[in-house]
Order: C-alpha cells, then sequence, then structure tokens
C-alpha cells in the first residue's frame, strides 16, 4: 500500500502532511517547533526552562507559541510546561518506538514511527 493511499484509510487530510502541517505558524513558532524537534531527535524534549530560553533567544512570548502550537496540534505540555507531545514524538513512554541514531525515542502513533 503507497503511503498516500494509507494516510487516506487513516483519514489524515493534506493539510496536516509536510509544509501545510505549519503554514498557520509565524517564522518564530515554526522555529520554535523544529527547535522541539531537534531537541527530541538529539536525546529527549526540552525542560521548560531550555523552552524559556529558547524562546528568548527568539524573540517570542513563550506562552502565546505553546498556545499557537497546541492550538494546531503541533506540540502539547503538561501544567509543568513539559513536552508531552510534538508530533510525531512522545514525550511518554509508548508502545511505538523509532531508532535515531543511537539513541529511541517514542512516537504517537505506528504512522508516526513509519514516517522516520
Amino acid at each position: 500500500m503507497s503511503v498516500q493511499r494509507a494516510l487516506a484509510a487513516a483519514q489524515i487530510p493534506p493539510e496536516r502532511l509536510g509544509p501545510a502541517r505549519t503554514a498557520r505558524l509565524d517564522e518564530g513558532e515554526r522555529s520554535l517547533y523544529h527547535w522541539i524537534l531537534g531537541s527530541f531527535a538529539r536525546r529527549e524534549p526540552p525542560d521548560a526552562t531550555a523552552l524559556a530560553t529558547q524562546a528568548e533567544r527568539l524573540r517570542i512570548d513563550l506562552s502565546v507559541a505553546l498556545a499557537s502550537l497546541a492550538s494546531d496540534d503541533l506540540v502539547h505540555t503538561g501544567t509543568d510546561v513539559a513536552i508531552t507531545v510534538a508530533y510525531p514524538f512522545s514525550g511518554r513512554p509508548t508502545a511505538h518506538r523509532v531508532q535515531l541514531d543511537v539513541h529511541e525515542v517514542h512516537a504517537m502513533c505506528a504512522i508516526d514511527a513509519l514516517g522516520r
């Protein structure tokens, strides 16, 4: 089955894929999202201090940016600003794991794990 057919079967619309996924974000929000994904890829989700430091570097309001990312269903946080979800990664253990270089990260679902 092709990737496109699998995504259609899973009812994942085109606006949830590739560059369209982040099209509504401004430059700072998009940069923060990519930085968060990079943190997962390097080892683990960033903590609240690292998020605040990166937002300051980007000259953006962290709470506004996180609200925007949550609104677009890209990043979700817990009450302590810990990243619980940064699609396609999970900040909490799941049954779906992906090996990145020498470390393992958790994916939100099997389709996210296959997208690696």
